[in-house]
């Protein structure tokens, strides 16, 4: 399908009223931006007419790479938002007063798949269908005390597929499967006091026992990633080269943009909250830099870097069979534990109480040797 005859297939949805060409130019200009997202115009029928013409104060055309901007966009807000199958057309309408919760709960594998709310039409859908062949739309935000009251607007405007109930705030006309109906009872009936499950100490069924080293391997791998609740709601990070300015890549959270780099968590994290350079390279930074904001960027990076050689201890490390000359002088206790591949916690604390390192190495501030005692 070209461009030019996707035109003609809007100018057909929209009709050919002033308020209904501005809807048509307005949309147009949106989702030209590739081939893709001609086919989301199909589903536009169902929702747009030049008689009643509703525009969603946001719009996400994919709702798997604008993740990240979809959870931000939405902080601290309330409204209405609806998932729409880029592929069949179907549509689900929600409500919620702390939208970017809400939106963060589809993206989490355990509330996909949730015995309850596993159960809905549109749950089932992100999972069969993927991320990728959704759009989101937030088709408004409102006050809380509106909220119920707008809900119920759209679902009697549009009647969506995938909504199971067609009351806003209520269960009323939800019916369980009977197979669903016997499942219930069957728990209610063995969660019971005398359920060997709800006993502790001795009594209980798993007293005594440990699970295997292979075991608890494979229960954290299985909650890695994606697979984790809390995946993609971290800090998300940005790499910069910084001498150059130019940008190298973009992660959703600390830990993978750690795991990504082969550095550890707190390292990364400490190059964000305290401006140091990544191995005197790269600029990390938790959100983007534009070129207006890039030199003063620069000079708050240079201004910190000052402020820690200027507070930092030089580090001198000592072989105990000579304690007068340093074998080695490092200019931070940073760049002592980088370069000899040991903790800084444990270098302060060597350097506190005078201990040695294997018997062998003293680590000291002063440069003017140390007791043989």
């Amino acid at each position: 399908m070209s461009i030019a005859g996707a035109g003609v297939g809007i100018g057909t949805v929209f009709g050919s009223s002033p308020s209904a060409q501005v809807a048509c130019f307005i949309i147009k200009s949106y989702y030209y931006t590739n081939i893709r997202k001609i086919k989301i115009l199909t589903t536009l029928k169902a929702f747009y007419s030049s008689s009643n013409l509703i525009v969603p104060a946001k719009i996400y055309t994919n709702a798997d790479i604008m993740k990240i901007q979809i959870l931000n966009d939405n902080k601290k807000k309330a409204g209405i938002y609806r998932w729409v199958n880029i592929s069949n057309g179907k549509f689900y309408i929600g409500r919620s007063i702390h939208l970017q919760d809400r939106l963060r709960k589809y993206y989490e594998f355990s509330y996909l798949t949730h015995p309850k709310k596993g159960n809905s039409l549109i749950c089932r859908a992100l999972l069969k269908y993927g991320y990728s062949s959704f759009s989101l739309e937030i088709l408004e935000y409102c006050d809380k005390d509106k909220i119920i009251s707008r809900e119920q607007f759209y679902l009697d405007l549009f009647n969506p597929v995938y909504n199971i109930l067609k009351d806003a705030g209520s269960s009323l006309g939800f019916k369980h499967s009977e197979e669903t109906k016997k499942k219930i009872s069957k728990f209610h009936k063995a969660n019971t006091h005398n359920n060997i499950f709800s006993k502790k100490g001795e009594e209980a069924v798993n007293f005594g026992r440990t699970h295997t080293k292979e075991t608890k391997l494979n229960m954290s791998l299985s909650r890695r990633g994606e697979n984790n609740p809390s995946f993609g709601s971290g800090t998300s990070v940005f790499i910069y080269h910084f001498s150059t300015g130019y940008f190298i890549d973009s992660f959703s959270s600390i830990g993978k943009a750690a795991e990504s780099l082969n550095v550890g968590f707190a390292t990364l994290k400490s190059c964000i909250q305290e401006k140091i350079l990544l191995y005197e390279k790269w600029l990390i930074s938790s959100k983007p830099i534009n070129l207006i904001e890039w030199n003063s960027t620069i000079i708050e990076f240079q201004i910190s870097k000052k402020k820690k050689l200027k507070k930092g201890n030089k580090v001198y490390i000592y072989d105990i069979a000579n304690p007068l000359i340093p074998i080695k002088e490092y200019d931070s206790v940073r760049e002592c534990a980088r370069q000899e591949n040991l903790g800084r916690d444990l270098i302060k604390g060597r350097l506190n109480s005078g201990k040695s390192y294997l018997n062998k190495f003293i680590f000291s501030y002063s440069s003017n040797g140390i007791s043989s005692d």
